[in-house]
């Protein structure tokens, strides 16, 4: 591989690089042009460069000559695609001699390359040394051959310790686009081994280097990359939990032991204190990252500490930190040092208790200024504060969880602190919505409020009894100014007192919903529950006001108070409220004697949760009622989600069918009455389902109860939708029904409609009255509306329509069990047949027409979606059991035989690089099937040879993919096939002959099976190995001159005498005392020997 002289080899791409000023100039192109086409036409020429190992010698001679940035950019980027990409192409003296070149080339030339350069090439390197680490021992020498580059110039050091970085960065993260090439577990292998061996060693040069560069503000540059290189040790990926290991939720480091002396060496904190105190005020980059550090080593874990002596050395030390920048804020105005702090902070409550912080002497006055900051940090703007007020709550919630546990005589002062907290939270929040122009978006505050709902019920009920006097205090003279404001009647010049009120009532209502939650996380007092009543009280007497109000204002003609944003805001935290409340007392486990109710009792004569779900349904009614069409979106679905809920005990769901409420909607559930069912919003059509699906929840749980009968009570809650059925059957099939969008939004809204019904109907009972009521007459409908919309590719109709039938005839759980003498199992999989084999003809005569005339399509939309939803209708027909598939054979009925000819009609136009690139259809196509092979292995065998041998393409593919769940379909698919195709071998059947065409058209197709499988057990990953052992038996019992073949080809590739014998004695292991045959016991015997073969391979060279 020489990178002196010219270009090498000439080519059509070397043609069309030309010279090297040529080459700067379409790079430039390439990174700068702000024209598309002759960006394009860079790209074109040079981006080939990376696709092939033959190009390394010209991106080598491109970096040895270029004079542009671009093209040395090009070049080292080029480099580095083809070691990711092309590593099984490249030997091992190539790879040694790219590795070297590299480090050459940075050495004698990196001062002038400019970073971007830079740092490829230092990828370049640290990639080769990640993946070669366990083929030649040279690559663990890169640490010893960056000294040199540490001894020499401030430039050199610093490209020394950039590559030190950047192998931290390689060794510590998977590196995806080399997946292929170096597996999840060969990747822990080489991590391991450098955290290890080496880890430390970079660790100290990161820790020696920045001693060298004290004191600030000189050596900046240095000093950045040595703070970098340090952290990147320090959030190493120890233990292999991946980015879960630095999270705040997971707050431990595992260092390892040999870490020790570093941690409880003062030295170690005092320089990081020490650096951040000189740079705080002179480089807040390098402050921000101290703290980041100092937040890491905060975190190591617990074990790793000699004595609990040196543990409670190290805590005094930081407290004895954070108390120094908390007397005088130092450094807090800047946002990166302010954010990294607040972390700190809840880290330190993260790792240790309560009792050691409080045992500290520094306790006293740390909790002291602790709280000082926070309440600063309330009051400052919370836009800047931003997401770091949340490891301040963290930090107090954590701190007022603890406080049960706590023993002796020390004094916490919580007491004294957080009452505070929670006032000055909730006033300075206030303020700032009290401050906002009326029409501001509160996008943001949900968000948020979002992130703090984990600490703030444990903080507001810690003085809870104070605390809901305070919210009392300050929610009643805004709701009596509401309320007054709105009896006078909404003006003009008063709708932006109004919406100022609604804001800040909201944001209490929110608060109040967030403190009743709480009761689920923590143990609930007689006098917390009565704290809660009152709260609650406040909120539904809100509640009942404006229903009440809004009822009397429509006819009016009023200003509606809807068309506020501000009022859409209070309407959710409503809802939001409602579901809190339910969580903690309405439900199957209720208590009808809480407290809670007590007080509600007093303050509003709500005496029990049957009246408070009158309320409330009474206020979803009223949303759902409301809302919809351009706006309240949010409103819906939380309303929706509440009713749903609701509706989910059984005990709850009677109880809510009979409130007047809920009949209303029962008798009158149609668009006319609900404005969301029409909206254009696709969201807004996908809640119809649950509307549905929640109704007749509600509906059948009353069914044969007393409040409805079970004969006419379904009829009648269906007439809404069956008159609109009715009416598209009678409308006349043509042009205008098609481009009629009135009709083909009905059409779209009864679909979804019918599959929320349906998805309701969970027992057998309640399914049967669905099929009676659907079947004959509607499913007609339905079919006329599928042959008019798949006639025109109109998938916006198709796919709810095929959503539909998959929820139809989806049997779960057990729900479709017809009588022994009906017929209509049959009967319903004769419809689905009719669906699928309209559905799938016709669209694909559209897909046809439209490649034939060149239009272009969304093929995910126009054909993928669909196709794999109607593998779904197929492979859950098949599994229903609830109907025998021999009749339609038997009897010359072409159903069956039709809906898996379409189905893989429909398979087959899809290519497999698309199939595997959307889950969905993948996990469609797979489980359609696994589940033919398992039942229907004699339909799979007769299908044509392209259609079969398409089939088992297809399962090879998925059979070694990295997704565990495909992975297993494939082998057990392949697996009935191999048994079925095993049992046939004796037989002289028609079957048998079949099988044996499609071997004799292609000899290799169940070989290659057999050797992707031994590939796959004998790689480091195999995480199925029980699956792919059951398929491995029955392929070599039906490949036996394969595996024999195989066995050969593996005993001969190994490198000595030794190694063939310790092969051969492997494979004869795998085989000792099988029995060909594939009986239960035989299959556990062979498994047993898979993993004793695999342990016997391992220990081959």
């Amino acid at each position: 591989m020489d990178s002196s002289g010219s270009l090498q080899g000439s080519g059509s791409l070397m043609n069309g690089l030309g010279s090297i000023e040529n080459i700067d100039a379409l790079a430039k192109d390439l990174y700068e042009s702000t024209d598309p086409v002759t960006r394009q036409k860079a790209e074109n020429v040079l981006l080939p460069l990376s696709t092939a190992a033959q190009y390394l010698p010209q991106c080598m001679w491109i970096l040895d000559n270029a004079k542009s940035p671009f093209s040395r950019l090009l070049a080292s980027s080029s480099i580095c695609k083809i070691v990711t990409h092309e590593w099984r192409n490249l030997s091992l003296e190539e790879r040694m001699q790219i590795r070297n070149y590299s480090l050459k080339h940075l050495a004698e030339r990196g001062q002038g390359l400019g970073p971007y350069v830079v740092n490829e090439l230092c990828t370049v390197v640290c990639r080769l040394t990640k993946m070669g680490w366990f083929e030649n021992s040279e690559y663990k020498n890169l640490i010893e051959a960056t000294r040199p580059f540490l001894t020499e110039s401030e430039e050199h050091c610093g490209i020394g310790l950039q590559l030190l970085i950047r192998l931290v960065s390689e060794m510590n993260q998977p590196i995806s686009s080399a997946r292929r090439t170096l597996t999840q577990a060969q990747h822990r292998k080489v991590a391991i081994s450098f955290r290890d061996h080496f880890l430390l060693g970079v660790q100290e040069i990161g820790l020696n280097t920045l001693v060298s560069l004290f004191p600030p503000p000189a050596h900046s540059t240095l000093r950045q990359y040595s703070l970098d290189l340090i952290l990147a040790c320090l959030s190493f990926d120890f233990i292999g939990t991946a980015v879960d290991e630095s999270s705040e939720e997971h707050g431990t480091i595992h260092v390892p032991a040999t870490w020790r002396e570093v941690v409880e060496d003062p030295k170690t904190m005092n320089l990081f204190l020490d650096t951040y105190y000189a740079c705080c005020n002179v480089d807040q980059n390098q402050s921000s990252r101290t703290l980041e550090i100092i937040v890491q080593l905060s975190s190591v874990r617990r074990s790793l500490f000699s004595s609990d002596e040196e543990r409670l050395k190290f805590l005094r030390m930081q407290m004895s930190g954070m108390v120094q920048i908390l007397r005088t804020r130092m450094g807090m105005d800047a946002n990166e040092n302010y954010h990294h702090f607040c972390r700190w902070l809840a880290r330190l409550k993260g790792n240790y208790q309560l009792q050691e912080l409080v045992n500290s002497d520094l306790y006293g006055e740390w909790i002291g200024l602790v709280s000082q900051f926070t309440l600063q940090s309330l009051t400052a703007d919370w836009n800047w504060v931003g997401n770091s007020l949340h490891f301040l709550l963290c930090l107090w919630s954590r701190l007022v969880s603890s406080l049960p546990y706590l023993k002796g005589d020390a004094l916490s002062y919580l007491d004294e602190h957080v009452q505070k907290i929670v006032e000055t939270y909730v006033t300075s929040r206030l303020q700032t919505l009290h401050n906002r122009a009326p029409d501001d978006d509160d996008d943001e505050d949900e968000t948020e409020f979002a992130e703090h709902l984990d600490s703030i019920p444990v903080i507001f009920r810690f003085q809870y009894e104070t605390t809901c006097n305070f919210l009392c205090r300050l929610l009643d003279p805004p709701l009596q100014q509401y309320k007054t404001t709105l009896d006078q009647g909404l003006t003009s010049l008063t709708s932006g007192d109004v919406q100022k009120l609604e804001r800040g009532i909201a944001w209490l209502v929110r608060v109040i919903a967030a403190s009743v939650w709480g009761r689920l996380n923590a143990s609930s007092s007689e006098a917390q529950e009565l704290a809660d009543g009152e709260l609650s009280s406040r909120v539904f007497q809100l509640m009942i006001f404006i229903v009440e109000a809004d009822a009397s204002r429509q006819p009016s003609g009023n200003i509606a108070l809807r068309n506020f944003r501000t009022r859409v805001r209070l309407d959710e935290a409503i809802v939001e409220f409602c579901q809190s409340f339910r969580k903690a007392y309405i439900g199957e486990q209720a208590v009808a004697t809480s407290k809670v109710y007590t007080r509600m009792a007093e303050c509003l004569r709500i005496p029990d949760y049957t009246v408070v779900l009158d309320v409330i349904t009474r206020k979803i009614g009223y949303n759902l009622r409301t809302y919809g069409i351009h706006d309240g979106e949010s409103v819906v679905s939380k309303s929706l989600t509440l009713l749903q809920d609701l509706s989910g005990g059984h005990s709850s769901s009677r109880l809510l069918g009979k409130l007047s409420t809920v009949k209303e909607m029962l008798r009158s559930h149609g668009e006319e009455h609900f404005p969301f069912m029409k909206g254009p919003d696709s969201r807004m059509g996908r809640h119809r389902t649950t509307f549905y699906q929640t109704l007749a929840r509600i509906l059948f749980t009353g069914l044969g109860g007393g409040e409805y009968d079970p004969e006419s009570g379904f009829p009648i809650f269906m007439v809404p939708i069956e008159e609109r059925l009715n009416a598209l059957a009678a409308v006349p099939s043509n042009d205008a029904f098609v481009r009629d969008m009135t009709v083909k939004n009905a059409v779209i809204g009864i679909l979804r409609d019918l599959r929320g019904v349906c998805s309701a109907a969970s027992t057998r009972k309640t399914y049967s009255i669905f099929f009676e009521w659907i079947y004959e007459k509607h499913t007609s409908t339905i079919l006329k509306l599928c042959e008019i919309y798949s006639s025109v590719g109109a998938c916006e109709v198709t796919t709810p329509l095929l959503k539909f039938y998959a929820e139809f005839v989806h049997n779960r759980p057990m729900r479709i069990i017809f009588d022994s003498s009906s017929p209509d199992g049959i009967l319903l999989f004769r419809e689905t047949s009719k669906i699928l084999v309209s559905y799938g003809t016709r669209v694909l005569a559209v897909i046809q027409q439209a490649e034939s005339s060149g239009t272009k399509l969304d093929m995910y939309s126009s054909l993928y979606k669909g196709a794999g939803v109607s593998l779904s209708v197929f492979s859950r027909s098949l599994g229903g059991n609830y109907v025998n598939f021999g009749v339609f054979g038997l009897y010359g009925d072409p159903a069956f035989s039709d809906a898996v000819a379409i189905c893989f009609r429909l398979a087959l136009a899809i290519p497999l690089s698309e199939l595997m690139a959307y889950p969905k259809v993948a996990k469609s196509y797979y489980g359609l099937i696994e589940i033919l092979c398992t039942n229907h292995p004699a339909d799979v065998v007769r299908l044509d040879h392209a259609v079969f041998s398409h089939l088992i393409m297809t399962l090879q593919h998925g059979i070694q993919s990295l997704e565990v769940w495909m992975s297993t379909q494939c082998a057990q698919a392949l697996d009935h096939l191999s048994e079925y195709r095993f049992k046939l071998a004796a037989k002289n059947t028609e079957d048998n002959r079949f099988v044996g065409m499609h071997v004799k058209q292609s000899p290799e197709m169940f070989p290659r099976c057999l050797e992707i499988l031994f590939q796959m057990i004998l790689s480091d990953e195999c995480q199925n190995q029980w699956s792919l052992s059951r398929l491995l038996l029955s392929l070599i019992l039906t490949n036996e001159d394969a595996f024999l073949s195989i066995k050969k080809s593996f005993i001969a590739s190994q490198a000595n005498a030794t190694d063939q014998a310790m092969a051969k004695e492997a494979f004869d292991k795998l085989m000792k005392e099988v029995q060909p045959n594939l009986e239960s016991k035989n299959r556990d015997r062979f498994t047993q020997n898979v993993t004793i073969f695999r342990q016997a391979m391992k220990s081959v060279s």
